[in-house]
């Protein structure tokens, strides 16, 4: 049986590696920094699972936070995909009105991370 694989988008950071919750799930792992590359590994892949941080940018005029393009894609490259997004708390307004408007999402976790949750998240989708 071929593992499932989790692309792990990770561009701000500043909380612990989730990486061995990733892979005590069974999760096969890929990971990018940044969301262009993400956006390739998505196409090349075709993930199972994206956990990536949720940036809102109310600065930018031609996109809503960071994670849009990505979702964008989703029903043309791989509409079963499912995606965990961390978020701050102060995005909590944004995150809604995103998922509202845009794209849902399997879950949302706050920071900082419950890794308890998110492994519970993980184990329930391997």
């Amino acid at each position: 049986m071929t593992a499932k694989t989790l692309l792990s988008i990770v561009e701000i950071g500043g909380y612990p590696d989730m990486t061995p919750i990733y892979t005590s799930a069974g999760f096969r792992i890929i990971s990018s920094n940044n969301q262009r590359k993400a956006l390739k590994l998505f196409r090349d892949e075709k993930p199972d699972v994206i956990v990536s941080e949720f940036i809102f940018q109310p600065d930018y005029r031609d996109r809503y936070c960071n994670v849009g393009t990505l979702t964008s894609q989703f029903p043309i490259i791989n509409p079963e995909v499912k995606l965990i997004l961390l978020y701050e708390e102060e995005d909590a307004p944004a995150l809604s009105r995103f998922t509202r408007d845009f794209a849902p999402y399997h879950a949302a976790l706050p920071h900082p991370v419950d890794r308890n949750q998110l492994a519970e998240i993980l184990d329930a989708m391997s």
